[in-house]
């Protein structure tokens, strides 16, 4: 495992999780999708639902690339900022 990433987990695990909250970037944002079936897939943000608390995402690598999919939750997704 890398170890930026275990001191990343390590932190996150100790903070009281009352603290933390969910971000949402903005629309056309690149994002990375980190659970469910296109997990590891790169996206662009192409809606928010706030009423439903989940977006609509562009994938935009892989065998998907292009597919647009609805109805993601929140956790799913994370910024990807990448220069």
């Amino acid at each position: 495992m890398d170890r930026s990433l275990t001191t990343l987990t390590t932190d996150v695990s100790c903070y009281s999780c009352r603290r933390l909250e969910t971000v949402i970037p903005k629309e056309g944002s690149r994002v990375l999708i980190v659970n469910g079936a296109y997990r590891g897939s790169m996206a662009q943000l192409v809606s928010i639902n706030m009423d439903d608390f989940c977006v609509a995402v562009k994938i935009s690598d892989g065998v998907h690339a292009g597919r647009t999919v609805e109805r993601v939750e929140y956790e799913d997704v994370c910024k990807l900022d990448i220069h």
